[in-house]
């Protein structure tokens, strides 16, 4: 939330979901995890780039305060992704355990084609 409790949508929405699956509103099944490791700060470090590179319209989008905390954060995360123990699980959840291909060949090939599409997908770290 922007100017709220949170610097990152994904933290606001996981707690707004939260109480849905609490309440057994949903049923997801865990079908994938993948754990981000150094790889990870590359695109941390690439958003860092694009941030300082856009920095006067992110200021005049949200304003100073932000921007000083979002970039602070970058480089905090960043460093403790390079030097540090810190790591990100992607967990992928699906209603149907068999809606998935049992490998992540269909990721690769669904980035292929956006590729195809958009080019090198600007701000993407491969």
């Amino acid at each position: 939330m922007i100017g709220g409790k949170f610097v990152l949508a994904a933290a606001a929405f996981a707690l707004a979901a939260t109480p849905a699956l609490a309440d057994g509103q949903y049923d997801p099944g865990a079908s994938d995890t993948e754990m981000w490791r150094l790889h990870y700060a590359k695109t941390l470090r690439a958003w860092y780039a694009n941030c300082m590179a856009h920095r006067d319209e992110i200021v005049a989008m949200y304003d100073e305060r932000f921007f000083r905390m979002w970039t602070f954060y970058l480089a905090g995360a960043t460093s403790s992704f390079e030097n540090g123990g810190m790591c990100n699980y992607q967990i992928q959840y699906c209603r149907d355990r068999r809606a998935l291909p049992l490998t992540r060949r269909y990721v690769g090939e669904a980035e292929g084609a956006l590729r195809g599409r958009w080019g090198n997908l600007s701000g993407r770290v491969s």
